[in-house]
């Protein structure tokens, strides 16, 4: 099943540095192809999130919460990260790592104190959602994740940003000591994050008014991403070191902002979720701070592409790109989101965007 599309992008910006001919970057949707959900052990009904990366010549997927049948040790029926790993460049020959129960591994694991509140009071516990994959060095892959507070079993609160890293041939992370961002400064790392060149962008997105997200971007050294002080800022001009500079660049988006460098279109490229709607949406950009185009809105189709579950008590969420995963140079972007039916019971879905230079 194919979406075909006639929305298209004029955006007039300086690309000659970034490597295409001429200042127009201009792109359409051909189509939109279902891939279909994602697996899921049989003891998982439901789960969500999904960014990916390589990791030692496979691909590591990281997920958010995992509804499960049967409680861990902490007591709850719920893994708030879990891993699982499939062929490079694919989503096949899926493998998981699970307990004799049947259920995944905690991937990013709790501290002693943060079982224990989870156990004294669940439903306002910890949550450990596992985040972008950044990248390998020597034996290890490193990622992100976000720690949140669940409020009285149905809410959330993101209090810290912290750093992970996962040796070769183990399936659970460790967390580097404290974190890399923390309340009340702004959270990078909540949003997207990717390595470009030497860098590493990070983004944080917020809600800015009652139906309104929007990103800022900070950037590290890669070698250096443990190094909280190696930190630079877009202050709307410059990088600059001061968090307190920062400025936003983006309005408009959705959790689970993702961005990547496409070759095809000679530009970075965002795919994100429609706030409070069905679609999914990419904008494009000469650098990872903008200026970022207005929305490409891709609508959904039917029940297989796109367009959530009829019965669901709220829309599709946490549009996600897997770089690693796409074609032609970047011309079919592979794409997943989260696809509630029902309390608990939700799908990681997939589907190829192709898109063409006009």
């Amino acid at each position: 099943m194919k979406l075909l599309s006639i929305l298209f992008i004029a955006i007039f910006l300086p690309f000659e540095s970034f490597g295409a001919k001429g200042p127009w970057c201009l792109i359409a949707v051909d189509s939109v192809s279902d891939l279909g959900p994602l697996p899921r052990p049989p003891a998982v009904p439901g789960r969500d999130g999904g960014w990916s990366g390589p990791a030692f010549g496979k691909e590591l997927w990281s997920f958010g919460d995992s509804f499960i049948t049967t409680a861990g040790e902490d007591g709850m029926k719920i893994r708030s990260s879990t891993a699982a790993w499939s062929d490079g460049h694919s989503h096949t020959n899926w493998r998981e790592a699970l307990t004799p129960a049947g259920i995944p591994e905690q991937f990013i694991p709790y501290t002693r104190d943060e079982i224990l509140s989870n156990k004294n009071d669940s439903q306002n516990g910890w949550a450990l959602w596992g985040g972008p994959v950044l990248f390998q060095k020597d034996s290890e892959v490193f990622l992100l994740y976000s720690k949140v507070h669940r409020i009285n079993g149905n809410g959330f609160h993101t209090t810290g940003v912290g750093l992970a890293k996962v040796a070769e041939g183990m399936t659970i992370a460790i967390r580097e000591a404290g974190l890399l961002f923390s309340e009340p400064e702004p959270l990078f790392g909540n949003g997207a994050a990717f390595v470009h060149g030497d860098f590493i962008y990070l983004y944080e997105c917020e809600m800015t008014s009652k139906l309104q997200m929007g990103c800022r971007i900070a950037r590290v050294p890669k070698e250096k991403i443990a190094s909280r002080n190696d930190f630079q800022f877009y202050d709307g001009l410059q990088w600059v070191s001061e968090i307190s500079k920062v400025a936003w660049i983006l309005q408009g988006v959705a959790s689970g902002f993702s961005v990547a460098w496409n070759e095809y279109a000679g530009a970075f490229v965002a795919v994100h979720s429609q706030l409070l709607g069905a679609g999914i949406w990419l904008r494009t950009a000469p650098a990872p701070e903008g200026p970022w185009s207005e929305p490409v809105k891709i609508p959904a189709d039917d029940e297989r592409i796109l367009r959530p579950w009829k019965e669901a008590i709220f829309g599709n969420y946490l549009a996600l790109q897997h770089p690693g995963l796409k074609r032609d140079k970047g011309r079919e972007i592979f794409v997943t989101y989260s696809r509630p039916f029902g309390m608990f019971n939700l799908e990681v879905r997939a589907a190829r965007i192709r898109i063409q230079k006009k």
